[in-house]
């Protein structure tokens, strides 16, 4: 019985901790989209002048 639990909480620690590497890659790429289309809009208003 405790092998069974073990392994419940081992698969949803595992399941946790993966969701927030994806959650923190998915927050990372938003943020570098952000700073990469804001440098852009820059880099246009520069070529306009």
């Amino acid at each position: 019985m405790g092998d069974i639990l073990k392994k419940i909480i081992a698969c949803v620690l595992f399941i946790d901790i993966w969701c927030d590497m994806v959650n923190l890659l998915s927050l990372y790429r938003t943020i570098k989209c952000y700073n990469y289309a804001r440098y852009n809009k820059r880099a246009l208003r520069l070529v306009r002048k």
